[in-house]
């Protein structure tokens, strides 16, 4: 039990890290793009691009951990009821990574061309966002239960 409650702090502590990631990346994203020749009016798609780099290789690497850690295996061994939850959470694994990848390209795009805004890039950005932050508190909430389940504190 002392590996998995290592692994579980680690994953804990990796979620954690995600949302600071992603609130960082939302407080980017609510203030509006600088005007051309305005200071930080050049970097900002490039900025925008470095951000969203940094979140994809985070969460890149921490989901193969989750995959190979043998948390997910031991949560629906403890939780077989959780089987469903689990399986769909593994499936948007590589959805959301496919998904800030394609977002990561049209930043790029968006960079290079240098129009003044593009509400529809931030929108599918906060939109990812979202799913990722939701992603998250369900896999903490599944680790909760679970553990807390298991050791006489949960229903």
């Amino acid at each position: 039990m002392q590996e998995v409650d290592t692994t579980i702090d680690t994953i804990i502590s990796e979620h954690r890290e995600l949302r600071n990631m992603i609130a960082a990346l939302r407080t980017f994203l609510e203030a509006a793009r600088p005007e051309i020749g305005a200071p930080g009016a050049h970097t900002w798609a490039t900025d925008f691009a470095e951000r969203l780099v940094k979140l994809h290789d985070k969460i890149f690497r921490h989901f193969r951990h989750e995959e190979s850690c043998g948390v997910l295996e031991e949560i629906e061994r403890a939780n077989p009821a959780a089987a469903a939850a689990l399986e769909s959470l593994r499936r948007d694994h590589d959805r959301m990574l496919a998904d800030l990848r394609a977002l990561l390209g049209a930043a790029m795009v968006y960079g290079e061309a240098k129009p003044l805004e593009d509400v529809r890039l931030r929108r599918w950005a906060l939109s990812i966002l979202s799913h990722l932050e939701e992603h998250e508190h369900e896999e903490t909430d599944l680790i909760q239960e679970t553990f807390c389940r298991d050791l006489g504190f949960g229903g």
